[in-house]
């Protein structure tokens, strides 16, 4: 497991290791990830209504065009003002309130992914071979180790 992460001989990370171990991570914690990007394209096209209740109001008083379905009969009046401000504050509340719950989401995805690592971290300190440190001398067993733990 060791040298697929690193290569000790050359004290550098092996080609296509970061690639491996990222996919690694990624087949771990892809419902985590998953989440987060339903989450983020929901936000995105909560965000994209943003503008909407503007938009009614703006082509009903200066277009001089209906307002859309059941908000018809509301046109030309100080209720349609109310109805597009409380669509405006609602989709705002939203938006934010789905803006909170994704960045609690994330935090504590990216905690239990940088747990991952210092998990995995440890296991290759560990995993280094015994006839490594045997066969090199003291320093330079000690700065591989060192650059071995720094790559990962």
């Amino acid at each position: 497991m060791a040298d697929r992460y690193q290569n000790i001989d050359q004290g550098e990370l092996a080609p296509g290791a970061l690639r491996g171990w990222v996919e690694h991570l990624a087949k771990l914690f892809k419902w985590q990830l998953a989440t987060l990007m339903g989450l983020t394209i929901l936000s995105a096209l909560i965000g994209l209504a943003g503008p909407w209740p503007l938009q009614i109001l703006a082509d009903n008083v200066f277009g001089g065009l209906e307002a859309p379905g059941f908000l018809a009969r509301h046109s030309q009046t100080t209720t349609l003002l109310y109805i597009a401000a409380l669509f405006g504050l609602g989709l705002f509340v939203v938006s934010e309130t789905l803006g909170i719950f994704t960045a609690y989401l994330s935090q504590k995805f990216l905690f239990q992914i940088e747990e991952k690592v210092q998990v995995d971290t440890f296991n290759k300190i560990v995993d280094t071979r015994s006839w490594e440190a045997g066969r090199l001398d003291n320093g330079d067993y000690t700065y591989r180790l060192n650059v071995a733990t720094r790559e990962v």
